[in-house]
């Protein structure tokens, strides 16, 4: 049944958004922007590493780039409500600073942020 809402979950979005508008793994949109970089929309109730498993299965899907290719969060933390998340494969000329005590640096591997992927197949 989990399967079948996040298949039609998934259709939603797809429908909803923009054309060209990139669905990840986990149902969440990715859309490009004209500057090079990438927004996740906020969805209520997703944990960051939602934001990064979309963020690395884009990257992954859009380029042809190895696991250990970097990508950069430009979204400051913490993030008010449901406010998306952007990401760049370039690094910030001023990188945001880091939430205090936060695990999340602002930058994380492709074949790190794709790992989140496979935590939410495996919950679902």
């Amino acid at each position: 049944m989990n399967k079948i809402f996040a298949i039609t979950a998934a259709a939603c979005v797809a429908l909803a958004g923009p054309a060209g508008a990139f669905v990840a793994k986990n149902s969440l949109q990715v859309d490009e922007r004209d500057d090079g970089s990438f927004y996740v929309p906020g969805v209520t109730a997703n944990a960051e590493t939602d934001y990064w498993c979309a963020a690395g299965d884009y990257v992954k899907s859009q380029n042809e780039v190895l696991p250990s290719q970097i990508i950069y969060r430009l979204t400051p933390v913490p993030r008010p409500g449901d406010e998306g998340m952007a990401f760049s494969l370039t690094e910030p000329a001023n990188p945001i600073p880091e939430a205090v005590g936060a695990a999340d640096t602002g930058q994380m591997t492709v074949g790190l942020a794709r790992s989140f992927c496979d935590e939410t197949d495996s919950n679902g």
